[in-house]
């Protein structure tokens, strides 16, 4: 086991105490927006976001899960100009279009984690070492919402493993260093 695969699992083991209260359908709408973003269906990962927050606001986990999957909305609606799919369509302007794989008329939500959520962050580096805040900021919802999803939903734990684990790895590694 590498250093960065040791560092995920003990990750998700840790943070698996503190968001026992997310249930299987938020856990499982969360697995979704991580597997759209991963295969860059913008689109579809803003809708789950969505979803998942009108779960979250039913209580039972910590207020910087809703931070994490506004973050990934957030990345996924700036980049859902550039989904490439039969299904995206958008306007000179960048701006949807309407129809199958629009984010409509989604805003972004100014979002950004606190000192106060780093009990719950996989990666936590001094302010001065962190080059690019919203990449930082990123990669660290990634990392949240994979370990709760892995928790919370255990039908989507092979998905998971097969096509989001790797993604979330790499960034961690990129941070300490393998």
């Amino acid at each position: 086991m590498t250093k960065a695969e040791e560092y995920l699992q003990e990750y998700v083991e840790r943070i698996s105490k503190s968001v026992r209260g997310v249930d299987e359908r938020t856990g499982h709408a969360i697995a979704s927006m991580l597997g759209a973003y991963k295969n860059a269906i913008y689109s579809k990962a803003v809708k789950n976001a969505d979803k998942s927050l009108s779960l979250l606001k039913k209580g039972g986990s910590p207020a910087v899960l809703s931070k994490a999957v506004i973050i990934v909305r957030n990345s996924s609606i700036k980049l859902a100009p550039m989904q490439k799919s039969m299904s995206s369509s958008y306007t000179w302007e960048g701006r949807a279009a309407g129809g199958v794989g629009s984010i409509g008329d989604a805003e972004i939500i100014e979002c950004d984690f606190a000192p106060e959520d780093e009990e719950y962050l996989a990666l936590v580096l001094p302010q001065d070492e962190i080059k690019v805040p919203e990449e930082y900021n990123l990669d660290n919802a990634l990392a949240l919402c994979y370990a709760v999803a892995l928790k919370s939903s255990p039908l989507d734990e092979q998905s998971l493993q097969e096509w989001v684990y790797t993604y979330v790895l790499t960034k961690i590694s990129d941070y300490i260093g393998e």
